[in-house]
């Protein structure tokens, strides 16, 4: 016989029939005893609304059968942690979705997971750094050396994309599980963000689009 508490005793844990419950904390015990995995990110150029358009080599294609309501894959193993590369639209306006996304991610994974952040003080970058320092999640924030640029011979819009590699290196030499978010309505007109999710796709990184659209 397992040792291993079953869901109603994990729910029991979480504060289940009390006012204190937290779903939160429910769906992170249970993932932390292996009762619940997450589903593979999407992978797919554009947003995806019908499951059954998911194009072929994306890995949420596979597992559309096996869905849950609430996005989680009942049992099996996965690695302890996740380290997760943030790009996005420097005029994001919809901090809730961002929060709702990164934040779901962290409670699969705390305390092992951690936010790679670009330094744009607007959009998606601030948003994803308050909140890492607002939750006490691990993150490290990389800068772009606008102002060097010149003394190294290359142009003054070549810090971005070099920053961005920088941050996808630290991404490919992290431990575990690894994962590219990106956040913008229109990722096509997009240069920065864009150049971000072609560059880790490439690279063969799971590249995640978050979009209000």
């Amino acid at each position: 016989m397992s040792d291993r508490p079953g869901p109603y005793e994990l729910w029991r844990q979480a504060g289940g029939g009390t006012p204190a419950y937290s779903r939160q904390e429910y769906h992170r015990l249970m993932v932390s005893h292996g009762h619940l995995v997450l589903r593979p990110a999407c992978i797919c150029a554009r947003v995806v609304d019908d499951p059954a358009e998911h194009e072929p080599a994306c890995p949420r294609l596979k597992d559309n059968d096996r869905r849950l309501a609430c996005g989680w894959l009942p049992g099996g193993e996965q690695s302890p942690r996740l380290t997760v590369a943030v790009t996005g639209d420097r005029n994001w306006r919809h901090p809730l979705m961002l929060k709702l996304t990164l934040g779901g991610l962290a409670v699969a994974f705390l305390p092992d997971f951690e936010l790679l952040i670009g330094d744009c003080p607007a959009g998606a970058d601030a948003q994803a750094l308050d909140l890492a320092r607002g939750a006490g999640w691990a993150h490290r924030v990389f800068h772009a050396r606008w102002d060097e640029m010149e003394a190294e011979g290359k142009p003054r819009n070549a810090a971005g994309p070099l920053r961005n590699r920088e941050m996808l290196d630290a991404l490919q030499a992290a431990d575990g599980q690894r994962l590219v978010v990106a956040f913008h309505d229109h990722l096509d007109h997009s240069k920065g963000t864009k150049d971000c999710a072609d560059e880790a796709k490439r690279r063969g990184l799971p590249v995640y689009l978050v979009s209000k659209l």
